[in-house]
């Protein structure tokens, strides 16, 4: 019977254990997801990189982003990695855990000039905000639909009311109304949400199942472009 009871008690020990290990709290699974993501951001970014300066330095100077200039300059378009303390400020800022891919990406460099094909930049940790407390002049009208088109086609339409609650990652140029956003009303089994790629003048979105899968398809276009205006 003593034997019954210790076994029992072993077992009831290790179920807490293992519960200790595997917390039901999504934001603690998200950090320690971003802590066993295998992905290599500093070698990705550094590659890009490699790639994009010397078709930057084939341009003249007044053709040139002031964050272009500034790459140039330094032989990098990576900027310095963002620290814990800056990382948890734009979470306290969104009250939430932001997800593994884009944590990691941060970690490697915080912010990054590299967005060639939008004309934008990804911005450091300490300035991305919700879009809803941005509110660019479209978001008025883009809200207010049922459907946001977006592509690959086969997806379902995503609401606009979703659009005031994604993060804005970048600072595109007004005339052309883009937004490069994460959406968390959608993750996959990583944690990761889901990145969305708006354009006002092109009618709807382009969505990625993580912003790791975004910053993959954008180093093509990205690059395709920058040759473009190098030629």
């Amino acid at each position: 019977m003593n034997r019954r009871v210790a076994l029992a008690g072993g077992a009831a020990a290790l179920a807490l254990a293992a519960c200790r290990k595997a917390p039901n709290d999504p934001e603690t699974a998200m950090r320690r997801a971003a802590r066993t993501d295998q992905f290599d951001w500093k070698a990705f970014l550094t590659e890009w990189s490699q790639n994009a300066v010397p078709l930057l330095r084939r341009l003249p100077a007044h053709a040139l982003s002031r964050e272009e200039s500034a790459a140039v300059d330094r032989g990098s378009l990576l900027e310095a990695p963002a620290g814990a303390a800056e990382i948890a400020g734009l979470e306290a800022t969104i009250g939430r855990a932001i997800p593994p891919s884009y944590r990691r990406f941060l970690e490697a460099s915080n912010g990054f000039a590299g967005l060639f094909h939008t004309g934008s930049r990804l911005l450091p940790a300490r300035e991305v905000r919700l879009l809803a407390d941005r509110r660019p002049p479209w978001l008025i009208e883009w809200e207010t639909l049922t459907n946001v088109r977006v592509q690959p086609s086969k997806l379902r339409p995503l609401p606009g009311s979703l659009l005031p609650r994604m993060l804005r990652l970048d600072d595109g140029p007004e005339p052309f109304n883009d937004a490069t956003l994460l959406d968390p009303s959608e993750t996959d089994a990583a944690g990761d949400w889901r990145a969305v790629a708006f354009s006002d003048d092109g009618g709807g979105a382009t969505t990625w199942s993580s912003f790791r899968g975004f910053m993959q398809s954008a180093r093509i276009n990205a690059i395709a472009a920058l040759r473009t205006r190098a030629a």
